[in-house]
């Protein structure tokens, strides 16, 4: 038998395959308090490999911090399992119907790995905001995503965005735009980051080097900060306060020409309940050279007044903004109800009753979404999630999971393929106790 082959068919394999999946889990499980569920989901079992690191607050944490345990991701476990299943199940096979259990088992085990794969890939998550006697929305927001947009408003009708993914965003990349004469050149780019203009966050450090109560770390980090602000010319500062990016000679405007905004870095976060907040500057280029330089933030609000620019007698907006996903159909809320326990304040159930129109389809109707019944169209699933602005607001998780049916599937085939493999074993059994026990009587007849 080739050795590769015996390698990868032998149950040996799979017991080692097995207890490495249990040590994943069980440091995965550890470090959700530092990554938080979505990191750790992304570090430990949507990856190759992970680095555990030794955590500073258990007993002699600042001592042991330098130690790195490896250990292999889900990606490379799941992969190494679903090989060993199909050569094990080559090695030791032999055609019967009787064993016809065994294959739906071994079928529905790979296919629950592979649903894995896929949910890890095409899974997307995002939310839609709705008020009660709001207008219809048709898009919905991705939290966890960004993209930087150029924006053509002059049709009326309809909006003309061009959108580049966060994760080209890499600071001296330049970026065609296939549906402009224009390209980007990113100067500066950070996953989490505050925006400020000058002077206030000046004035902000000088009233924090007041306080005599100020820890050292933070202290050399004000310090920096204010000597980088003073010189006025920075306009992004790394997470410790020193000058990521000076103004130069960038043709700066918007944000950071008139209210002389400044860009400063922050540490990424990773708990449950807050999410990152990206910024860049960035560089509109045309053929003949240079259009302006922007601060873009996610973080932007109504406060900030849109960044605009004219080009070839057009004119375009750009913003940075959480990834919006736009869908052909429009959902309107009528009315959230958030129910309580009579005499408390513990909820019993929230629920929305909004308005699905579809005009490709010229559906028109209601629906109502509560907790554990959410509404399933057009390849999406609706959940109520949360709410907000006094019970006014009710805020739909929206999930696109083109795998979404192959769990069940392959829970039902796992669960077909053992009723019927035992089903077999006990009619084996029992007719081989039966005829133990006519040659029994047979033998005590013949005595």
């Amino acid at each position: 038998m080739n050795p590769v082959f015996r390698f990868f068919s032998s149950l040996r394999l799979t017991v080692v395959l097995l207890a490495f999946s249990m040590v994943l889990v069980f440091f995965g499980t550890l470090d959700q308090v530092h990554w938080g569920i979505h990191e750790t989901q992304k570090r430990y079992f949507e990856s190759l490999y992970v680095f555990w690191q030794y955590p500073l607050e258990w007993p002699y944490g600042s001592q042991l911090r330098w130690f790195h345990l490896p250990l292999p991701g889900g990606f490379l476990l799941g992969g190494l399992l679903v090989i060993n299943l199909a050569c094990g199940h080559f090695r030791y096979f032999k055609s019967s119907w009787k064993k016809i259990g065994i294959i739906l088992i071994h079928g529905g085990v790979v296919l629950l790995i592979i649903s894995g794969f896929l949910i890890s890939f095409y899974q997307e998550e995002s939310q839609m905001f709705l008020d009660e006697g709001g207008e219809p929305v048709n898009f919905s927001t991705d939290f966890r995503n960004n993209e930087l947009v150029i924006i053509n408003r002059e049709d009326p009708t309809v909006d003309r965005v061009t959108s580049i993914p966060q994760s080209l965003l890499k600071p001296g990349r330049i970026i065609d735009l296939p549906d402009l004469p224009l390209s980007i050149r990113v100067e500066a780019f950070s996953e989490n980051a505050g925006a400020a203009i000058g002077p206030n966050l000046l004035k902000h450090y000088e009233h924090m080097q007041t306080n005599p109560q100020l820890p050292a770390a933070q202290k050399a980090e004000v310090t920096s900060a204010l000597e980088s602000l003073r010189e006025g010319d920075a306009l992004v500062l790394d997470d410790e306060g020193r000058v990521v990016l000076n103004k130069g000679d960038l043709p700066l405007q918007g944000f950071a020409s008139r209210m002389r905004g400044v860009l400063q870095e922050q540490p990424l976060t990773f708990e449950q309940d807050k999410v990152n907040i990206p910024g860049a500057v960035v560089t509109v280029l045309s053929e003949t050279g240079p259009i302006g330089s922007w601060i873009v933030s996610s973080g932007f609000g109504e406060n900030i007044p849109a960044q605009s620019f004219s080009y070839d007698g057009k004119n375009y907006e750009i913003e940075m903004r959480f990834l919006q996903h736009y869908y052909p159909f429009w959902i309107q809320l009528q009315d959230f109800s958030h129910d309580k326990y009579p005499g408390t304040e513990i909820p019993v159930n929230f629920s929305s009753d909004i308005v699905l129109k579809n005009p490709t389809t010229s559906e028109d109707r209601k629906v109502l979404i509560y907790m554990n019944h959410p509404l399933r169209y057009a390849g999406l699933t609706f959940f109520q999630q949360s709410f907000a602005n006094d019970d006014t607001t009710s805020i739909l998780q929206i999930v696109r999971n083109p795998a979404w049916t192959l769990p069940y599937i392959s829970v039902a085939l796992v669960g077909i393929g053992m009723l019927i493999h035992f089903g077999i074993s006990l009619v084996n059994f029992a007719t081989k106790q039966s005829k133990k026990a006519r040659g029994a009587t047979g033998t005590t007849a013949t005595t």
